[in-house]
């Protein structure tokens, strides 16, 4: 992937959550944990990452080379505004 052509693709700035670095392993229970015991462990932060719309290059990417690729995946829904359809 070129990088002139990454920098033509449509893209979004959104905010992704990640979990600040720390000594002890993070947990988060399922359950309710034992008293006196927070549910989670662990800081996030969020961080503005680029998005970008890679389908103009769904055929020039590589699970060898960029570690994903791109499946188109027709829906049998038409509208998706439509309650009914959808269920």
């Amino acid at each position: 992937m070129d990088g002139l052509a990454v920098a033509e693709l449509k893209s979004v700035l959104a905010p992704l959550s990640f979990l600040v670095p720390m000594a002890e392993k993070p947990v988060a229970y399922n359950y309710t944990p034992p008293p006196g015991v927070p549910v989670r462990t662990g800081k996030s932060e969020d961080h503005w990452v680029r998005i970008r719309d890679a389908r103009p290059l769904i055929d020039q990417l590589s699970l060898d080379k960029e570690g994903f690729v791109l499946l188109r995946q027709r829906s049998a829904v038409k509208n998706f505004y439509d309650e009914d359809e959808i269920k």
